[in-house]
């Protein structure tokens, strides 16, 4: 096992430093880099026989084979006092516990509560301390609805950050402008005058078709587009056709919302109000926690999507073609996602 880590670092090191240009990266390892490198390969080549390193955080079991945990251990080196197949019995602050060397929580219960919809339904979960991912109909596509207003959110919100757009910026209602559907601004007086940032928060809390638009029409022709936002993102340029008319699926989805997590906890200009106005927005996906989120719903197309700040976060996303009546289901599914995320991390 070590001489393959060493074997694996060695071409890694190798393409690094003699092949800077390739796409690996544009520039020679950094000193933190491999600084990083080496001495996590001398922790690895140091262990003794009898030590172990953890790599996600994971649960402490009174007996192998337990499904339940007692408690959670963060990545660490740990020293086996015995092992039973996979799983090794260590010291803890609880007394000796067991640890499972090659943790994969059962999906059983999972599976059987989400196939009962059938091809209706896709969802991913997402375990964001261990990066544990669940899915369901992973590959089915459809209409974003309003979930792509965070899409654009996160685009105009990265526009201002780098200095293409400012926050400030009067914009004025027009007739033209006029949308139905969700929102308030429809119901405003022609005229009525909001800057980037209002606009910004109507569209996510009050899901305004609105002020949607009228930021789609602000960015329109920024030097920076959102096709070239979409590819930095790495998400699916096929998926955009007309901006407002998305589709999506989960695992799209997913690299969106991991997107918006690392933003809005960063430390840009603007960071924290997208957070204030993702936490204040309601939905479908219920939790005991709370939820940065965006809900979508038009007809075939009835989403959800929140980060939720459980104590072991986690990302969830629900997709579904039903037209309506569904926000019984996604609750059902959802609070079964937290007690699945609460007993396993």
């Amino acid at each position: 096992m070590k001489e393959r880590i060493l074997l694996s670092f060695m071409i890694i090191f190798i393409v690094l430093i003699c092949f800077p240009s390739t796409h690996f990266m544009t520039a020679y390892p950094s000193d933190d880099f491999l600084i990083s490198a080496t001495s996590y390969i001398h922790e690895i080549f140091s262990l003794n026989e009898n030590q172990h390193r953890i790599e996600h955080r994971s649960g402490l079991f009174e007996n192998p084979g337990d499904l339940t945990p007692v408690c959670h251990i963060d990545p660490q080196v740990i020293t086996i006092i015995e092992q039973q197949e996979n799983w090794a019995l260590i010291n803890t602050w609880l007394g000796q516990l067991w640890v499972n060397l090659d943790f994969s929580p059962s999906t059983e219960e999972l599976d059987n509560l989400i196939s009962r919809h059938g091809s209706n339904l896709a969802l991913l979960f997402q375990n964001l301390e261990t990066g544990f991912v669940y899915t369901y109909n992973p590959d089915l596509v459809l209409f974003g609805a309003s979930l792509n207003k965070i899409n654009h959110a996160l685009y105009v919100y990265t526009l201002a950050e780098r200095g293409y757009i400012s926050m400030d910026t009067i914009h004025t209602f027009t007739e033209a402008d006029r949308r139905g559907g969700t929102g308030r601004i429809q119901n405003m007086a022609v005229g009525t005058r909001f800057t980037t940032r209002e606009l910004l928060q109507h569209s996510i809390i009050h899901s305004c078709n609105v002020a949607y638009r009228m930021l789609i029409r602000h960015t329109t022709n920024a030097e920076f587009s959102y096709h070239d936002f979409v590819q930095e993102l790495g998400a699916n340029t096929y998926f955009i056709g007309n901006i407002s008319s998305q589709n999506t699926n989960v695992h799209d989805k997913a690299l969106w919302m991991n997107a918006v997590h690392s933003y809005i906890w960063s430390e840009g200009t603007y960071s924290h109000h997208f957070r204030e106005d993702l936490l204040a927005t309601t939905g479908f996906i219920q939790a005991d926690y709370p939820m940065a989120r965006k809900y979508g719903w038009a007809t075939a197309s009835f989403h959800d999507a929140a980060i939720v700040y459980a104590d072991s976060p986690y990302i969830l996303i629900i997709l579904s073609n039903f037209d309506d009546g569904a926000a019984g289901t996604f609750r059902n599914i959802s609070l079964e996602i937290q007690e699945f995320n609460r007993t396993w991390f």
